[in-house]
Parts: C-alpha cells; structure tokens; sequence
C-alpha cells in the first residue's frame, strides 16, 4: 500500500512539473509580438527555440504567462546595450490543470533615453544699449523639454559667441554701422533651434569736434558761443591752457580777463562713452580800457562788458541824473585830483561774489604798478547836497589823494558826504 501511494505522489509531481514546464514558455525575442496558443506549440515554428525553461533570459516583469499570452514592451524609443541582472524569488502562485501562474522579483536594466526635441525659438529680442564700439543685447528664455543650456548668439550669420544667460554684449564694433544679430537655443542632447527673429542695430556715431566757434571780448570779458554736436552731455573749454571742465550748453562767458591782451581758446565735446578731439584754436584779444570822465547828461549804465573803466578826468553826474553801475565793475582813477561828483544819484549795486570795485590805476590788485604815495592815489566820490549814493557790496580802495578832504572822509571809506549816502557790505 505504502509503495503505491509513493508511487501516485510521484506521478503527482511529475504532472506538475510537465504542467509548468509545458504551460509557461519563457519567450525572449522580439518586443510587441503576439504568440498565439497554435504558433507556441507548433515544433516546426521558429519561435520553438526560444521556448526555454531558463528563466534568467526573460526581460519582462510581473507577466502572466498563459496558452494565448502576449509579450509586450514600453514604446519609448531607447538604446539598451547592457545585459538585465539575474530573476529573484521565482514563484508559482497557481498551478492549474491546464496553466500555471509564476511571480520573480523585478531585474534591473539599464536604459538611455534619446532627446530629440528641440528648445523653443529665444523670442523679444532687444537691444538695451547701442554705443559707439559695442551693443547689449536681451532676449526672452527659452524652453525645453529637459532643460536649455545655452544660447548661440550670431552677427550678420557669423556665430560671435555663447552663454548661458540671457543677454549678450558684443564688443569691438565700428562707430555708425549696422548688425544684424539672431539667436539660437539648444540644450544638452545638441538639439539646436531655429533662429530668432532678425535685431537690427545700428552703433552711435563718434562725437564731431565743436564748429563755428565765435567770441565776443570786451575789456576783461569773451562771450564765447559755438554748435551743439550731436550726442554730446557737455563741454571742456580751454583758454590760455587753462582747463574748464564740463560745460553745458553751447555759449560760455570768460569773465576776470586782462584789458589788451591776447587769448587762445579751443572747446571739445563730451558724452558718457567718448570725448571729441580738441577744435582748431581760436585766437582773441580783449579790449582796450574803457576811459570815461566828463559830465553825462542822460542816464547811463557801465556794464560789466565793458569793464574795467578808466576814469581820465571827473565823472560829473548832474542833478536828476542816474549813473547805474553793473555787478563787477571796476572803475580805476588815473589820478589823485580825479574824482566822481554826485549831485544826481549813483546806484552801485553788487554783489558778493561781484563786487564794484573803486580804485586807482596803480592798484596791484587789479593790473597797477602799486601805490607808493598819496601821488599814486585816486581824489574819491564827492556827494554834494542834492546827491545821494546807494550802494552795496561796494569796495573803495585808495582814495583821498587830495589833502584837502581828509577832514571829510567817512569812515576812511574816502568818500565826501554833503548829500545822503546809503551803504551796505561795503
């Protein structure tokens, strides 16, 4: 009895053995192939080769293996070159009489994904600066379906360059020309794309050199006036080497100068990037001194264009008459009896970076030889009683020539007082 039943169980696993053996064909060939029930047991098919009980050789996971079974792959295109590990914890988790049901662990393979798409085409490209040698431009990021890494950036369909960000500046280009620029994006697998719409951009033109220079001298002053230049924020001027920087505009006024004297003077142009060359010289002489004295019979003005005056006999302002004399001028007596009578009004009003200046010819200070006596005085203002003086940052310097005012002098102002006088800063 006993030998019997052996004999029964090992008919039993015999069974199961062929069952699982016959049932659960390990197919490892082409990728989305149906075998049907008919092919997988026909002994003449070619597929009969394949139809191992190793299990190592099966490349698929989690698959149930039946009569009319499907092996089946993803359809993402790949390039595998590398063997798949060795299946773990095979498993039968159904024996039937006609199939079998078998379970293994997942192997692991090694796969590379081929990118193939393109980043998108840079748009808004712009032109944020255009100078002289060099433009800077900007454009909107690209996308990608892994990632941009970096932009080719082209001049007149000759690549100048990369980089990774998003804005480019371009160097070493003419004055006055036109570029065209484009951009193309690409990321790490090659793919490049199309180019960007055209840039144009046209460099800014070198700044001309000042023309048409005109001066105007007077006796201590140049009125200078002269074109704009294009593209210019401000000027230098020049005069006698001497260096006057960063003028607006296109007049400038000298002030300071020496009567009779000769003056060379040249401007050039400046902006933020470039400074013009140097204008032809301009060569000028101011005025001789203006000489006055006399009586005047109408109201006049002594204007700092005309300055400094010389005073060669008295200066005589009648009654109702008014002398008006402009902020720095300088008016130098040429001898001690020479004087300004008042018996009008004589308004004197400076100021403190202009004051009226009262003095003698031989005043160091103001072009003299100096003043070694009385001799080399000036006489003073003598306000008689109709007069009247109204000044302010008035200065009297070295008058009093004439003895005989010394006991009428006004706080050694050397001014003669009969009249009424009016003074401050002075």
């Amino acid at each position: 009895m006993l030998k019997k039943t052996m004999k029964l169980l090992l008919l039993f696993f015999l069974f199961i053995i062929v069952s699982v053996t016959t049932d659960t064909p390990m197919y490892h060939g082409q990728t989305n192939e149906v075998l049907d029930e008919d092919t997988i047991m026909d002994s003449s098919s070619k597929y009969q080769t394949y139809l191992s009980y190793d299990l190592k050789k099966c490349t698929s996971v989690n698959t149930v293996f039946k009569r009319n079974f499907e092996i089946a792959s993803a359809s993402l295109e790949k390039t595998d070159t590398k063997v798949p590990t060795t299946l773990t914890n095979l498993t039968a988790v159904s024996i039937g009489t006609t199939q079998s049901v078998i379970t293994w662990q997942a192997n692991s393979d090694h796969v590379v994904v081929t990118d193939t798409e393109a980043p998108s085409i840079p748009t808004n490209i712009t032109a944020v600066t255009s100078r002289t040698t060099q433009s800077v431009i900007t454009w909107t990021p690209s996308t990608d379906n892994v990632a941009v890494t970096e932009y080719h950036i082209y001049r007149d369909g000759i690549n100048i360059g990369t980089t990774d960000h998003t804005n480019y500046t371009d160097t070493g280009l003419s004055a006055s020309t036109t570029y065209t620029y484009t951009i193309k994006a690409s990321d790490a697998a090659g793919n490049q794309s199309e180019a960007s719409s055209e840039l144009v951009v046209i460099t800014k033109s070198l700044l001309s050199v000042p023309e048409n220079i005109v001066g105007i001298p007077s006796t201590t002053t140049i009125q200078l006036n002269w074109d704009i230049v294009e593209g210019a924020e401000c000027y230098d001027l020049k005069i006698n080497d001497n260096l006057i920087s960063d003028m607006t505009g296109s007049t400038y006024k000298f002030f300071g100068l020496y009567p009779n004297t000769s003056y060379e003077i040249s401007i050039r142009a400046k902006s933020s990037e470039q400074i013009s060359e140097w204008s032809t010289i301009i060569t000028l002489m101011t005025l001789e001194n203006t000489e006055i004295g006399g009586t005047i019979h109408s109201n006049t003005t002594l204007t700092i264009d005309n300055s400094p005056y010389t005073l060669t006999q008295d200066l005589i302002i009648p009654e109702n008459i008014t002398l008006t004399i402009e902020p720095g001028v300088i008016i130098k007596g040429t001898s001690y009896h020479i004087s300004i009578n008042v018996a009008g009004q004589l308004e004197t009003i400076g100021t403190e970076s202009n004051p009226i200046i009262m003095t003698t010819i031989n005043d160091e200070s103001y072009g003299g030889s100096g003043v070694t006596n009385e001799y080399t005085h000036w006489e003073g203002i003598r306000i008689e009683t109709t007069g009247e003086l109204i000044g302010e940052y008035l200065k009297i310097r070295y008058g009093g020539g004439n003895a005989s005012w010394s006991s009428s002098q006004t706080d050694g102002s050397n001014v003669y007082v009969l009249g009424n006088i009016d003074l401050s800063h002075s």
